[in-house]
């Protein structure tokens, strides 16, 4: 199978150590830190909930991987110096249902004995026979990956309202976003849904499920440049509107328990609202209130948002260097149009 990278075991001690125990094949140590910093996350849950150590989040991504996480309680006769486990699966596609099945597959055969090779018997049967068990890779379908898990209307369209239409400006025009939530094992899956907003594109590559303030993490953010980034350490949201000359890592942070969204003051006008997104922002503002399901919403908003990218096409056409559009477009959107021209990838002539 050839989107299968690698798998990894992480451990975490009674004092709370975590470490990566072993990975088969090798992997570089950038991302062997990021696993270790995922897989048992800290939320901002409640001290009570016992649970709270096995709620990390699901899945992740860094750089070109993606990164599919099972956690359980470990078992005391085989690994009695180990609180927990959890087993970490490397792809270069997304599709959680698929990695997660098998990440979970994988972590009970380690659990029950302890031992590596049992999951490395098991991954090679992947690898070879693209089977393990009951578990079948042709059971899974890539695309229906894009579509399936959390919903993007009940999750962030209906708590955000109107405010929703900043998000989808943000992944229109290919700017850095950060989503904030307490449990990471609830805002992972909703921070995949967001590239729904442009479903013409189609583009995952820019989804970072869940991220961490450690350093390796952030640089990574930084080295990508368009990004929709979760997170659940409250910190992170100084990342935007830094003082002085500090650059902010994040253009819109969307903070989901206070349902609020936060455009950073230095690219605050490419934000505003204009009458060419009229059309977008009443039926978002309709959807979050009839709480509609997520194909006719993506539907629908992918017509409204053909019918903008088209307008904008024309303009360009007329004018390839968007020099002169006062006959062309409201001067309200003459800003918005030159920002998602360059966002389509199309050259503004002697600009």
């Amino acid at each position: 199978m050839g989107d299968l990278v690698a798998v990894s075991i992480i451990e975490q001690d009674a004092q709370g150590g975590v470490q990566c125990v072993w990975t088969y094949p090798a992997i570089d140590a950038h991302t062997e830190q990021s696993i270790v910093n995922r897989a048992f996350a800290r939320t901002n849950l409640k001290e009570d909930d016992t649970s709270a150590r096995l709620r990390g989040p699901p899945f992740s991504k860094f750089k070109h991987l993606w990164q599919y996480f099972s956690r359980c309680d470990a078992n005391p006769v085989a690994c009695p110096l180990v609180n927990v486990v959890a087993v970490c699966v490397l792809s270069r596609t997304f599709n959680p249902p698929k990695y997660g099945d098998l990440a979970e597959l994988l972590l009970n055969a380690y659990v029950e004995a302890g031992n590596p090779v049992d999951v490395l018997t098991r991954y090679l049967d992947v690898t070879i026979s693209k089977r393990t068990g009951a578990w079948r890779s042709d059971d899974f379908d890539d695309k229906q990956a894009l579509i399936g898990g959390a919903s993007l209307v009940e999750g962030l369209v209906a708590p955000l309202g109107l405010s929703t239409t900043l998000l989808w400006l943000a992944v229109l025009l290919k700017r850095r976003v950060g989503i904030f939530a307490e449990d990471a094992s609830r805002l992972a899956p909703l921070v995949a849904t967001v590239p729904r907003l442009t479903w013409s594109r189609q583009d995952w590559s820019i989804v970072r499920p869940f991220v961490t303030h450690d350093s390796i993490e952030l640089a990574e953010l930084k080295a990508t440049g368009v990004f929709v980034a979760g997170f659940s350490d409250p910190s992170m949201k100084k990342y935007i509107n830094t003082p002085g000359d500090s650059p902010a890592l994040f253009d819109i942070i969307v903070d989901l328990p206070s349902r609020q969204v936060i455009v950073d003051e230095a690219c605050r006008e490419d934000f505003r609202v204009s009458e060419v997104h009229k059309a977008v922002a009443t039926f978002i503002q309709q959807s979050a209130d009839s709480n509609m399901k997520d194909a006719e919403f993506i539907k629908g908003l992918f017509q409204r948002s053909s019918k903008i990218v088209s307008f904008m096409k024309a303009v360009a056409a007329k004018d390839p260097s968007m020099r002169d559009l006062d006959s062309l477009a409201p001067p309200a959107s003459h800003r918005f149009i030159t920002n998602l021209a360059v966002a389509e990838g199309i050259e503004l002539k002697n600009a």
